[in-house]
């Protein structure tokens, strides 16, 4: 179970860091390729431009208080606007193509990135315009912090797909014509000149903040899953968006092994189009996941720097392979030559368990720094869970995933549950600070709803245009989890009655 919400994740700017306008001409050389006009297309002057459907000029002050005093930042205004989501790529693009990133749903996508689309055709971004002192745009210190700002000035009740990216002023034109807007909207919501000069542009810029709708999820695979798509035909060469996952993922493993969650286990596994006999696709998902898991315990290796010998060594790489048998789509065969990679961690056992009553006693007061909705929520977790024979029972977003991939509901041991979690001394003891302890609550609340939301994710993708089936198209135990979950919401001896208001239609 992930101990970070899945759909949050901070992608770094693919704003050129100069504060020079750049030349019309270069502007299109530099992001042409993501840009590309479909033939027949008009072009963006020729199009009905969408509206700034709202202009917000007064902001939380929980949002400015993210704001580093630094930067001295004022936020001017920030505009709403319903894009289409294929004008976004670019931001998730520029975060994929970062191997320094730190790895973020984009990275997780089941799905090549120009079909991301399909799962959510429009999306909503917010401009903002702030003017602040000078700052090389792909700070991350400076990144983060906006993107705390936006996520608490546009809060949502569960934890978005979103994209975060920072650019300078001289680029408004520019990103007007990416999103499609009226050319100098954005300059007369700001009540700035668009030709400002070369020190006037470099006090102000744009923070852009696109969130995707939740059916993206569908396609995002959670934390410890990853799937390695496109492998060229009839081979298990690795290509240079493999290593590229690969590399990001050994860092990750070798992360965990400064934390209680260390990765102990591996298991690649090795998929084919049908095009062959059996027995020689079986042999090539073999060759494929071997080759996988070859090259991320060599990058394993590699990275471990200072840790102990005999600590990455001790990870378990297990091959397999399922050939043609589990195709992940009908139509493209390039999705189906994959390796799928999953991700098992070990827990340090923790020490003695806390006593429920001093956990409640304790976190209660801090319920009221959650938002509204998650503190309603948490305060019924925590009165139900004081009852004898209370169902404390819940699927993370992560064993929804597993169990529409394996199509086996989770065994009894396998369910998380929220008493383990308030009675784990890591958590919620009295050396955890409170700001850890609110965090902790904070991410609590977001794994119970997390496999509710998942779960709806999943329904409403196959209900699209790809599908049209609904449940028709799922395995019969994700239908057995869905009736599962409805009768939970519905039962007030579960704590998942709790999230029943949020929900149950």
């Amino acid at each position: 179970m992930t101990s970070e919400p899945l759909t949050t994740a901070l992608l770094e700017s693919p704003f050129a860091p100069a504060e020079a306008a750049p030349e019309p001409a270069e502007a299109q050389e530099s992001w042409g390729h993501l840009y590309e006009e479909a033939p027949g297309e008009p072009a963006f002057e020729e199009q009905a431009a969408p509206a700034l459907s709202r202009l917000t000029r007064t902001f939380p002050p929980e949002a400015l208080a993210e704001l580093p005093d630094v930067l001295r930042a004022k936020p001017l205004v920030s505009a709403e606007v319903t894009v289409r989501t294929e004008r976004i790529l670019w931001m998730i693009s520029g975060a994929r193509a970062n191997v320094g990133a730190e790895p973020g749903w984009g990275d997780r996508l089941l799905v090549d990135l120009p079909d991301l689309p399909k799962a959510g055709p429009s999306s909503t971004v917010h401009v903002l315009v702030v003017e602040t002192v000078p700052f090389d745009v792909v700070e991350q210190d400076k990144l983060r912090a906006f993107h705390r700002f936006c996520q608490k000035a546009h809060p949502s009740k569960v934890p978005p797909f979103d994209a975060v990216s920072v650019g300078p002023w001289t680029l408004n034109r520019w990103l007007e014509e990416a999103l499609e807007l009226a050319p100098g909207s954005l300059a007369a919501a700001a009540g700035l000149s668009t030709q400002l000069t070369a020190d006037q542009a470099a006090t102000y810029k744009l923070v852009v903040y696109a969130l995707l709708p939740r059916t993206v999820g569908a396609v995002v695979a959670p934390v410890d899953q990853r799937s390695l798509r496109g492998f060229p035909f009839a081979k298990a060469t690795l290509t240079e968006e493999h290593e590229r996952l690969i590399a990001s993922l050994a860092r990750e493993i070798v992360r965990s092994w400064y934390s209680r969650r260390i990765v102990t286990k591996i298991v690649a596994q090795g998929h084919t189009d049908p095009v062959g006999t059996r027995a020689y696709n079986l042999d090539l998902g073999r060759r494929r996941a071997q080759a996988v898991a070859a090259r991320l315990k060599e990058l394993v290796a590699q990275q471990a720097g200072r840790l102990p010998v005999g600590t990455v060594e001790r990870i378990e790489y297990v091959i397999e392979s399922y050939g043609e048998d589990r195709p992940f789509s009908t139509r493209l065969h390039t999705l189906n030559r994959r390796v799928e990679i999953t991700v098992y961690r070990d827990y340090t056992p923790p020490p003695d368990p806390l006593v429920l009553d001093e956990v409640i006693v304790r976190v209660t007061p801090l319920l009221p720094t959650l938002t509204p909705e998650a503190a309603k929520r948490l305060s019924c977790v925590l009165e139900k869970i004081k009852q004898p024979g209370m169902d404390d029972r819940f699927a993370t977003d992560t064993q929804v995933f597993l169990i529409k991939r394996d199509n086996e509901m989770p065994r009894a041991e396998e369910w998380s549950r929220v008493l383990s979690r308030l009675l784990h001394p890591d958590l919620f003891g009295p050396q955890v600070p409170e700001d850890r302890l609110t965090t902790n609550l904070r991410l609590l609340d977001e794994d119970i709803a997390g496999g509710i939301v998942k779960m709806s994710q999943i329904i409403a993708y196959a209900s699209g245009a790809e599908w049209g089936l609904g449940l028709l198209a799922l395995p019969k135990a994700f239908k057995q989890f869905n009736a599962w979950i409805i009768d939970r919401l519905k039962d007030q001896a579960s704590i998942y009655s709790c999230y029943a208001e949020d929900f149950l239609e």
